[in-house]
């Protein structure tokens, strides 16, 4: 059968090698509409020529999940070399929460032993089609918030919230396509935080504190020490008890 789809409508989505195919796709047909890169393989691919791999080139837009960057001798199978026109990093885009679970308990998580070897192995790298697959129906948006590292992005050393024009965050997922028209030649980086496990999206919040720096302080009470932590509490529910750090 022949359908008359324009390239410009197909979203060709690809994990892991897969990512790397769908660049492939792409650049000979010149060129698809969108393609997501879920945690695009390392291997003979990472910091090569763009030939070699995915990137911006291969599609209209190009939009990608890294959630195994480690070093591939330390066990990471995933790219943390950025190749779209917007690359996610949820939790710093090496090591997801709640992937250091032993054999017995991934086996458990799974109710199978194949896939609970294969979630022992590749947990880091399964995460990003996990979260690709929970934001297609999610009201939860995934939102990632643009910034230079993720150390810089956790301690608040970023500008914070999306911008006037929103350019300054884009959904994870399925709905990153609504960033389309901020995409540039630069590639662009956006960090966030998941929880460890299903429902795997969060809300991101900053908190500013403002201490007394009082001459009574300075000089009466410089001996007495505290510390401070924080707990927000919604209509349905609240987080954990955080400690306020100076950074």
């Amino acid at each position: 059968d022949v359908y008359c789809i324009p390239l410009s409508s197909v979203h060709v989505i690809g994990h892991s090698l897969g990512a790397h195919v769908a660049g492939y796709a792409g650049q000979r047909l010149n060129k698809l509409g969108r393609i997501t890169g879920l945690d695009p393989a390392e291997p003979y691919f990472q910091y090569t020529l763009e030939e070699v791999r995915l990137d911006p080139s291969d599609a209209n837009f190009v939009d990608v999940i890294h959630t195994d960057g480690g070093s591939f001798i330390t066990g990471g199978l995933g790219m943390i070399q950025d190749c779209g026109h917007v690359d996610f990093y949820p939790n710093g885009g090496k090591r997801q929460p709640g992937c250091n679970q032993n054999v017995v308990g991934a086996i458990e998580k799974e109710g199978d032993l194949l896939y609970g070897i294969r979630r022992f192995i590749g947990c880091n790298h399964i995460r990003a089609y996990e979260f690709f697959s929970e934001s297609i129906n999610s009201d939860c948006p995934f939102y990632g918030y643009v910034c230079d590292t993720y150390d810089n992005f956790s301690t608040g050393k970023c500008p914070w919230g999306c911008g006037p024009d929103d350019s300054m965050c884009a959904p994870m997922g399925l709905k990153a396509e609504k960033w389309k028209k901020f995409a540039r030649d630069e590639p662009v980086k956006m960090f966030l935080h998941t929880s460890n496990t299903e429902p795997f999206c969060r809300h991101h919040y900053i908190i500013n504190l403002r201490c007394s720096y009082s001459e009574e302080g300075r000089t009466i009470h410089t001996t007495e020490k505290g510390r401070l932590f924080v707990r927000l509490t919604g209509t349905k529910a609240q987080s954990p008890v955080l400690e306020a750090k100076k950074e």
